[in-house]
């Protein structure tokens, strides 16, 4: 009584793989950039990153302070904390 039998999860065993762990996992599963190495946990955060290196940008200059980003979502994240609409 008390213990844990075989193949339960209670407690401390019931936590997520540390993040290091999960970073090896994705490298093994091939969510890696193939223009730069970095590697993510999932998949389509690779699709995303591969904007960052695209050469052309369109919309994503601030039209306020003229600052420029690579990915349109960025652009929307630093107009809201600037108050620039």
């Amino acid at each position: 009584m008390g213990q844990a039998t075989f193949g339960v999860a209670t407690g401390a065993n019931n936590k997520r793989p540390k993040a290091s762990v999960r970073r090896k996992t994705s490298r093994l599963e091939g969510s890696c950039c193939p223009l730069c190495g970095k590697c993510f946990t999932r998949s389509h955060d690779v699709k995303r990153h591969l904007d960052i290196h695209s050469a052309d940008k369109p919309g994503s200059v601030c039209k306020v302070c003229d600052k420029t980003f690579s990915r349109p979502d960025a652009l929307g994240r630093h107009q809201k904390s600037k108050k620039h609409f």
